[in-house]
């Protein structure tokens, strides 16, 4: 925030001659930038008016609104005609503001922090400007002399998305309750995100945003498929990160424009859609690899707000608001992951589900599976009772593979709907792979 206080003096954003804002009854005046509006505070002998301007493209040919927080009640609007009697001084000095703003709209451009970044497009409540465009012709024409392509190809499409982006919204307290029925030990982080949701449906736009999220406990336990399922709720672009084979920082922040097979990295690519509510997952948290370039490094940045809200990828150097990006990690022991890097994340363990809790686990994995394989269409939605039953004693990392043979045999005598025989089957088919074989040998 930058301030500047004028005391009954002319203004100096106003050319070399200046034009004298104030009447000779107001004793202050004091001019605020925040963000793409400029406030005035002027204070008469009746009371303390506030005007506020608020540029469209950094000019407009009248402030966005006049408001009076003085003790005489009186009120300024747009227009100079509505502007009451009550303070006669203090209307003349506003309509002479708004004159002043309307002869030197070009020379406040420069002076308003962000206006540049202004849209031709109204940001609406729910919606945030992504970057700045006049950075983003400037980054274009760079890639232009320089003959590069592909980053000439991101900056396009990124033009044509537009700087403001849409913020996810928050789901219905119905859609939590559906998640937990599939993912019942999971209480505990969808309590996190019913209060998150509760905060956002009282807020413009109902913007949903969410702290980084660490999920702990032994494999198998469906970590990374709840994380999925979140995404899924939240209808959000996501991106999924195995940490435990990505080698560098360049996966996430992308590699300079000098490397010849530099590319954007999963931040900057997550970001090329109408949403800038993205979710990352990060699998396997705990086993990132550690050298020169660590792949956690842009994390340290990322996971804090204030320095997501000026990322830059390494290859499209550009400045992006990255801070309302959801993050979802997942590991199986948090004490290998760095502390500093733990710190920035609200962290749940996840137990083995108990045998009670697995058929409702069943079902929702036969639904995700049903939906993704080329065979779903010809089985019914949702899973038998009695075969969801029979999966009581598995493990959630087991579902999947269990649930397809078992579509198998149900193919196999010529029916589409999966029985607990067909699931006791691939049981003993899975159970027979997995048993050591006797060698056979003469004594």
């Amino acid at each position: 925030m930058q301030q500047q206080t004028c005391l009954n003096a002319c203004d100096p954003c106003c050319g070399a001659k200046g034009t004298r804002l104030m009447s000779p009854c107001a004793s202050s005046a004091k001019r605020t930038f925040i963000g793409t509006s400029v406030h005035w505070a002027v204070r008469t002998r009746s009371g303390r008016s506030a005007i506020c301007f608020t540029p469209n493209c950094a000019a407009s040919s009248e402030p966005e609104r006049m408001m009076n927080t003085g003790t005489d009640g009186m009120n300024l609007f747009n227009s100079s005609t509505e502007a009451r009697d009550a303070d006669p001084y203090c209307a003349q000095m506003a309509n002479r503001l708004r004159a002043s703003i309307e002869r030197h709209s070009a020379k406040f451009g420069p002076l308003l922090g962000g206006a540049s970044q202004c849209s031709s497009v109204p940001m609406k409540p729910g919606q945030i400007l992504l970057f700045d465009e006049a950075s983003l012709d400037a980054r274009f024409e760079s890639a232009k002399s320089g003959a590069e392509r592909i980053l000439q190809s991101e900056l396009k499409q990124a033009r044509a998305l537009g700087p403001i982006r849409d913020l996810a919204t928050c789901p219905t307290m119905a859609a939590f309750d559906a998640l937990e029925v599939d993912f019942p030990h999971c209480a505990a982080v969808i309590n996190l995100l019913r209060q998150r949701s509760a905060l956002a449906s009282i807020t413009a736009g109902r913007a949903f945003a969410l702290p980084p999220i660490l999920l702990a406990g032994p494999a198998g336990v469906g970590k990374t498929a709840f994380s999925e399922a979140v995404a899924r709720l939240l209808n959000v672009p996501t991106r999924r990160i195995d940490m435990a084979a990505a080698t560098a920082s360049f996966v996430l922040a992308g590699s300079h424009s000098s490397w010849s097979s530099a590319r954007p990295g999963a931040i900057w690519s997550l970001l090329q859609s109408r949403s800038a509510s993205g979710l990352v997952l990060l699998d396997e948290l705990d086993k990132a690899s550690s050298g020169n370039y660590p792949v956690v490094g842009p994390l340290y940045g990322l996971l804090e707000s204030v320095s997501a809200k000026a990322f830059a990828d390494e290859y499209v150097e550009l400045e992006v608001d990255a801070s309302h990006i959801c993050w979802v990690a997942t590991c199986n022991n948090p004490e290998n992951i760095e502390a500093a890097l733990r710190s920035r994340f609200v962290q749940f363990d996840v137990p083995a589900p108990t045998p009670n809790q697995m058929p409702a686990i069943a079902r929702s994995v036969y639904r995700t599976k049903r939906a993704q394989a080329t065979w779903g269409p010809a089985f019914p939605e949702e899973l038998e009772p009695t075969a969801a039953a029979q999966f009581a004693l598995c493990t959630p990392r087991e579902l999947s593979r269990l649930i397809e043979a078992a579509a198998a045999h149900a193919a196999s005598s010529c029916r589409s709907q999966i029985r607990d025989v067909d699931v006791v089957a691939a049981q003993r088919e899975a159970a027979g792979q997995s048993r050591p074989k006797r060698s056979v040998g003469f004594i």
